[in-house]
């Protein structure tokens, strides 16, 4: 059909509008003896509101009526087998949320002979967030005629028999998606301090919700930590100096639980599509199994232990802290296989075991201050190291060890495997892998990552963020870097799905690296970018684990091209460094503000995500996003803020 993008950019459009309203009450009252008590009330509204279009004229509207717009009349029998004579397609999407807090909290504080200090707190908080959404998809959309709808026809007739028409089982979509959560939390703490030197804290709360559905005994289950201070530089016996005037030492053990909003002890069914819903036996409604009744998943568990020291120089022009934790889980949800006769393929269950530890230094410098002009610089880092401890696996598939999420015992989290690229066939540019054998490795039968090969992990071995602001008189400018060191990540498909085994046409959408790609024997030795593909490109055998369809053990057949997308080839390492913002504020001098009625007046201006230096084997592609997603966008804001 004709197509020009002229065309389509004059008859499509997408327009988004979002409303927000904010507002905060808090109300402190001081009573005897040293307590206080503040309650605080705050509630939010949003509000989005997304409509698009495309009309009769578009193309992809030709392509649904089946021929070009005015080449039929009513009377013919192209315009009757039409699904789509008359109008175009609307879709509209409307989300409203509402979400309040209200907290009570009742507070002690006091001192007593200038060296004990004791504060305490305790609380009861209540939160809501309501969620509704609708949308939906309507055909025979006339914007430019007072924006009416024509219904399609409701049959169609093609060589003389009629039909249903396709569009109202399989096109029309409306959907409602309503949700609420509520939660009620009790927390207190607890705070002493001796002269200064000695501190202790203590800290427990508990939350109850309608999504903590899974096992009444766990309700309000506490989550707790204790912490202690010990100020070296306030001892009598520290020898201060204008160089070194702060040492402090802080250690603190904490538990802490989790539940899995996404699952609950009820059983779930779902009515089917449109077209598939009533039985052909009975006459009645048919229900799917959307999810299965989980009542006795217990609570995630994580153990926290944590070590820090914390420095001052130069009457703290330099000041420094390092921490070092270690969390160990426990009872973490992970998916199991399950036998298809369940109504389900996978189910979760409390299983898994992870080991954290790692460390944080940060630093901070303030080379310059003075009345008139502060520049101050910050420094930050952090070096995480985790590792599975249990060997219960979520889906054994080659997919799942791809994409980060297999969780092998021994192995870091965001561990991924992929195909071993061998290089290209000579006579006919096909990639070709090195994939094991049941006779090389008996576990290729039950474990995909036995047939490929460890390609590190997502995650970043080492980030570190670095800040400075500088601010003369009423200006300021600030800016932040943030650096992401090792880890490895998979490029984008290099081959879309839909032509792994056939050539592309001229509307498939191709990646600009295909003008390097393999065209004649002899290219393998300067490109590892196979041919294109054509129909019936053979596929490679896969030992086990190709889906969970197939089930474990049993082997399946994929397409090269495939296997190239998820291969060695397309492993990259992730390491980058982002300019994430910009910025530049200025305050009004009081006297000019007081002139119209204010307190203080500010102006500011900010641009995010200025730039990254990444390696070129991105080609171009924004490293955090490097799967496939948008780059993030660069943002300019213009900030105005006045206090009365």
């Amino acid at each position: 059909y004709n197509y020009n993008v002229f065309n389509e950019l004059a008859n499509s459009g997408n327009s988004n509008t979002k409303t927000s309203l904010t507002s905060a009450l808090s109300v402190k009252y001081d009573l005897p003896l040293g307590f206080r008590f503040q309650s605080d009330f705050g509630i939010g509204y949003t509000s989005t509101h997304a409509e698009g279009y495309q009309t009769q004229l578009s193309n992809a509207m030709t392509v649904k009526r089946g021929y070009e717009y005015g080449q039929y009349g009513p009377t013919t029998p192209q315009y009757k087998m039409s699904q789509l004579p008359v109008g175009g397609m609307q879709t509209l999407e409307d989300d409203r949320n509402t979400n309040y807090t209200w907290r009570n909290q009742l507070s002690y504080g006091t001192v007593i002979d200038k060296k004990h200090t004791i504060s305490a707190m305790a609380g009861l908080e209540l939160r809501s967030n309501q969620y509704k959404g609708s949308a939906s998809t309507i055909y025979g959309y006339l914007p430019d005629m007072g924006k009416i709808v024509i219904n399609p026809p409701a049959t169609i007739v093609n060589n003389g028999t009629t039909f249903a028409n396709p569009l109202y089982s399989s096109g029309f979509n409306f959907n409602n998606t309503d949700g609420i959560a509520n939660y009620v939390s009790y927390y207190v703490t607890g705070a002493y301090s001796y002269d200064d030197r000695y501190v202790f804290s203590a800290s427990l709360r508990g939350d109850a919700s309608n999504k903590f559905g899974q096992d009444a005994r766990t309700r309000f289950n506490p989550i707790w930590a204790l912490g202690g201070k010990w100020n070296i530089a306030r001892e009598h016996w520290f020898d201060k100096s204008e160089w070194f005037n702060e040492f402090s030492l802080r250690t603190s053990y904490g538990f802490q639980g989790n539940v899995a909003e996404n699952y609950g002890p009820d059983l779930i069914a779902k009515i089917p599509g449109a077209g598939t819903a009533i039985s052909t036996l009975t006459g009645e409604s048919l229900l799917n199994i959307s999810s299965l009744p989980y009542a006795n998943l217990r609570w995630e568990k994580t153990q926290t232990i944590n070590l820090g020291l914390d420095f001052g120089f130069f009457k703290n022009r330099l000041s420094a802290s390092a921490d070092y934790y270690i969390k160990n889980s426990s009872d973490l949800i992970v998916m199991r296989n399950t036998p298809y006769e369940n109504g389900v393929l996978q189910m979760p269950m409390n299983g898994g075991t992870l080991k954290n530890s790692g460390f944080e230094v940060q630093m901070t410098f303030i080379p310059v201050r003075t009345k008139d002009l502060t520049w101050s610089v910050t420094i930050n880092s952090t070096k995480d190291y985790n590792k599975v401890t249990n060997p219960l696996t979520p889906n054994p598939t080659w997919a799942t060890a791809a994409s980060g999420t297999y969780y092998k015992e021994g192995y870091p989290v965001s561990g991924f495997w992929v195909f071993d690229f061998k290089g290209l066939d000579p006579a006919t540019g096909l990639p070709l892998f090195n994939i094991p054998t049941a006779t090389d490795n008996i576990n290729v039968k039950t474990d995909a990552t036995a047939f490929m090969k460890y390609a590190g992990k997502l995650n970043a071995d080492f980030t570190s963020g670095f800040g400075s602001s500088v601010r003369y008189k009423d200006f300021t400018f600030s800016t932040n870097l943030y650096a992401s060191l090792g880890g490895n990540k998979l490029l984008a498909p290099l081959y879309p799905s839909n032509i792994v085994n056939s050539t592309p046409s001229e509307y498939n959408n191709l990646p600009q690296e295909l003008v390097n790609r393999w065209r004649q024997p002899g290219d393998e030795v300067f490109t590892n970018i196979p041919a294109l593909p054509y129909y019936g490109v053979p596929f490679i055998t896969i030992p086990s684990g190709s889906s969970t369809a197939f089930g474990v053990g049993q082997s399946a057949t994929a397409s090269p091209y495939t296997l190239y997308n998820y291969s060695s080839a397309r492993v990259v390492n992730a390491s980058y460094l982002r300019i994430n913002n910009i910025n530049v504020s200025y305050m009004l001098p009081e006297k000019y503000a007081k002139r119209i009625f204010c307190k203080s007046i500010s102006v500011g201006y900010t641009l995010s995500n200025v730039y990254t230096f990444v390696s070129k084997d991105f080609k171009g592609v924004d490293p955090e996003v490097a799967s496939g997603g948008q780059p993030l966008a660069r943002t300019h804001v213009i900030n105005l803020s006045a206090t009365f």
